[in-house]
């Protein structure tokens, strides 16, 4: 015979909010860095949510620090001190 009691409940809505916070932050996460992307110049925003989602954050986030910059003016590669 198999009692039910609430302290079953209430880990069950324990487990339902960690699970909630968890999706809001990696939501967060992949927003956040979509808008790095566009910030290098990068316009492809469909391909990095859906990257971001199905990956997780972190590919997303190696994948737009090997991003270069689109924009001119951002970093300037050739300007290398003189020794």
């Amino acid at each position: 015979m198999y009692y039910y009691s609430s302290s079953f409940e209430f880990l069950g809505v324990v487990i339902l909010v960690v699970a909630i916070v968890a999706l809001v932050a990696w939501i967060l996460a992949i927003s956040k860095l979509v808008s790095f992307a566009n910030a290098k110049g990068h316009s492809d925003a469909g391909t990095l949510w859906f990257i971001g989602l199905f990956a997780s954050p972190i590919v997303l986030g190696l994948i737009v620090c090997a991003m270069p910059d689109k924009q001119p003016g951002l970093s300037e590669p050739n300007d290398l001190p003189t020794v």
